[in-house]
């Protein structure tokens, strides 16, 4: 399947095809070049708060240099500039302070997030690694199990188990 699509986005590099593609090298652990299908697309659509909030989300959760975190926040800055109620840009804004240790700006984030989006297993999870970290841990554990009790993929239903047996011991 992918292979079509890498088919179809050279011979029409549109957004949806695109975005598609960078979706299936991301979940398949190309990182490098799900980030090169952004940034072509974000020349042409420089605007765009998907584009801005997948790129940022990409380089919080695949790149720890500083640098790279720094984008991410300038990127869903802009994001949020354009769609300031959006659940997963405020997730992911949640993210990438999280992982620059800006702890009580993650948790506003967060906060935020489980508002706009409460169904969102994504965010129940990243809320429940937050609350963790501050020490919040009945809040940490409410999240995690709405984060389980939701419909997940599989790689982020495994991460929420692992937590739960780490958090159990």
């Amino acid at each position: 399947y992918k292979r079509q699509v890498e088919k179809m986005y050279k011979k029409a590099r549109t957004l949806p095809v695109g975005l598609n593609l960078a979706s299936l090298y991301e979940y398949s652990g190309q990182y490098q070049e799900a980030v090169k299908i952004y940034k072509e697309l974000l020349q042409k659509h420089k605007k765009s708060p998907v584009l801005l909030n997948n790129l940022a989300y990409l380089y919080a959760e695949h790149f720890a240099e500083k640098k790279k975190l720094e984008q991410a926040a300038d990127m869903v800055m802009q994001a949020l500039a354009l769609k300031p109620e959006a659940p997963n840009l405020l997730d992911t804004a949640a993210l990438i302070a999280y992982k620059q240790g800006k702890l009580n700006v993650a948790w506003n984030y967060m906060e935020d997030a489980v508002d706009k989006g409460g169904q969102n297993a994504v965010i129940h999870l990243h809320a429940a690694i937050v609350a963790r970290e501050l020490g919040k841990n009945d809040i940490a554990w409410n999240h995690l199990e709405k984060a389980i009790q939701q419909k997940l993929d599989q790689r982020v239903r495994e991460r929420a188990i692992k937590l739960k047996k780490q958090w159990s011991s």
